[in-house]
């Protein structure tokens, strides 16, 4: 069906169209290699027409893809990029999603400090912001101030995890917890997976 949106856009000439249909599945495909590939002809299409949310996006989808492809180095770049232009464009969403994603790169490099300093900015800037709506390319989504907060602590338990700051990383884990009820519903049970995680590696350690 996503195929087939790309199709009708082609055909009507409508870039924008394309860049929706395709930032869906490049997340959904099992080949890696491809889903790179699809994210950079978001890129292109949406440098193309011009549309702002849909470059975001796109840039948004490559770090994602990068990511996973392990190669945290370019995820950070194109987290940077996206930071860059969320910053031009003044859509405080997009800058705190910008943050967290690069505190999250940063995570998986592991560079400790970069992390601890991205998830930092990343908490301060939730607990400023007051517009509860991301304006996504296809639809809006509540993005409340408590679930900013939420992930943004538990990104700076992460943090002082890897920083072997144990009790800090306690403090930051447990005080997100309670507020996972403010997680949609497609990402909760992941979120509290990780949650209970980092708890018991904390503990453990």
């Amino acid at each position: 069906y996503s195929q087939k949106l790309v199709d009708l856009s082609r055909k009507l000439d409508y870039p924008l169209g394309e860049v929706k249909a395709k930032i869906r599945y490049c997340f959904l495909l099992n080949n890696l290699p491809r889903a790179v590939e699809t994210a950079y002809e978001c890129l292109d299409l949406s440098q193309q027409s011009g549309d702002t949310l849909a470059l975001m996006e796109s840039l948004f989808a490559l770090n994602v893809v990068y990511k996973h492809a392990e190669q945290y180095d370019r995820s950070v770049a194109f987290g940077k990029q996206l930071l860059t232009l969320a910053t031009a464009a003044r859509d405080s969403n997009w800058i705190w999603r910008a943050l967290f994603v690069i505190g999250n790169s940063y995570a998986l490099l592991p560079q400790k400090n970069s992390c601890l300093l991205y998830f930092h900015e990343c908490n301060r800037y939730a607990k400023a912001l007051h517009n509860s709506v991301q304006r996504w390319v296809l639809e809006n989504e509540e993005c409340s101030r408590n679930y900013k907060i939420t992930w943004s602590s538990y990104g700076l338990g992460m943090a002082n995890y890897l920083l072997n700051d144990q009790e800090l990383a306690l403090v930051y884990f447990l005080r997100a917890l309670p507020y996972a009820v403010e997680i949609i519903p497609r990402e909760r049970q992941f979120f509290v997976a990780e949650e209970y995680m980092g708890i018991a590696g904390a503990y453990s350690k």
